[in-house]
């Protein structure tokens, strides 16, 4: 059993290219100026980047997604 603290430290040990969470945020966050994924948090101090974070929900989050197009969505399914 590891803490997300924990977890995270270890990563930074193996690199930027190394874990877990690095893979989520290739996947999900946003590209930097050089082209690299941008961080969700601070592996440092555990800073939460609010801007990733609203990223991630706006584009990835199903419970927020249905929510902000539930409208545009019952009328599609009108249609079916």
């Amino acid at each position: 059993m590891q803490t997300l603290e924990q977890f995270a430290k270890q990563e930074a040990v193996l690199g930027d290219y190394g874990g877990q969470m690095s893979s989520f945020e290739w996947v999900f966050s946003p590209r930097g100026p050089d082209g690299r994924a941008m961080p969700l948090f601070d592996r440092a101090t555990g800073e939460i980047s609010p801007e990733i974070a609203r990223y991630w929900r706006d584009h990835y989050d199903i419970s927020h997604l249905l929510a902000a197009n539930a409208r545009r969505l019952a009328e599609k399914r009108a249609t079916f």
